[in-house]
């Protein structure tokens, strides 16, 4: 999971941004293990240095998993933005 939450906290520290948000995983259609199957997706979020990184197990083709990502990060962002002071 720290591959997914060095980057917003990076990306915060070098650009002086107050949100940050990252996403890694295995989308497919190949890349996929028995113990990081497709779908496998870790998604890391940090505001103002409150930094949540989850992970989520997605089903569908590489367009469906990929759109999923993209709203579940949108989502944990603006879950965190709701409950900080920005």
């Amino acid at each position: 999971m720290l591959v997914v939450l060095s980057p917003t906290v990076i990306l915060l520290i070098t650009s002086g941004a107050d949100v940050g948000v990252s996403v890694s995983g295995i989308a497919g259609p190949t890349g996929g293990t028995s113990e990081k199957p497709i779908g496998t997706v870790y998604v890391s979020a940090n505001v103002k240095n409150v930094a949540v990184t989850k992970k989520h197990l997605f089903e569908g083709d590489r367009h469906s998993i990929r759109m999923q990502s993209a709203e579940k990060a949108l989502s944990l962002v603006h879950e965190l933005v709701n409950n900080s002071s920005l």
